[in-house]
């Protein structure tokens, strides 16, 4: 006597529309990623052009520079530490441009605390001695990251413009090395 057995398990049509099912996920997610990515990456330009703004109001307001104000206790009281006033930042300076936009009530914050990008990398103001040029960082920015913001800002050249790669000599920035990226203020 022959049994008629039934056998159990997927179809073919079954494990397509499950392969298929797992793609389109796969692919949302992939999607999803990207455009929190290029969130990001608008947010950290719109962060560098408040800055730039924040740097050229503060002057327009108090005739000195953030960070080398000479006359900062006289505006803002003890809380906050008095530049040399020569019109350039020095090493030592460069934490007080935070101090005096923060207590001017030009970007929020206080003290001496830094804004970031949305990765996580510090702002910073400096002065470029050779030249002549003070400028705004942002430090250990990806390489992949540094391309597509100086494409959509700037000439996209890492060694030209208004927007580079700190010392970089080569044209084309390496998307996988992090880079001191700067703009001229």
């Amino acid at each position: 006597m022959l049994m008629n057995k039934k056998e159990k398990g997927f179809t073919l049509i079954e494990i397509a529309i499950v392969i298929v099912i797992i793609g389109l996920l796969a692919g949302g997610v992939l999607k999803g990623l990207e455009i929190l990515e290029d969130s990001r990456t608008q947010k950290a330009i719109e962060q560098m052009r408040s800055l730039q703004s924040a740097w050229f109001g503060y002057i327009s307001r108090y005739q000195q520079i953030p960070g080398n104000d000479s006359q900062a206790q006289e505006f803002f009281g003890t809380d906050a530490t008095n530049g040399d006033g020569d019109g350039t930042l020095s090493e030592t300076e460069q934490p007080l441009v935070w101090q005096h936009l923060h207590l001017a009530g030009i970007i929020q914050g206080s003290g001496n605390n830094a804004t970031s990008t949305p990765w996580g990398n510090a702002f910073s103001f400096s002065y470029d001695s050779t030249a002549k040029q003070h400028l705004l960082c942002i430090a250990n920015l990806l390489g992949s990251r540094a391309i597509i913001i100086d494409r959509r800002v700037d000439d996209g050249t890492a060694n030209t413009g208004t927007l580079f790669g700190s010392g970089q000599t080569e044209a084309n920035y390496d998307a996988e090395t992090t880079y001191t990226f700067c703009s001229k203020l």
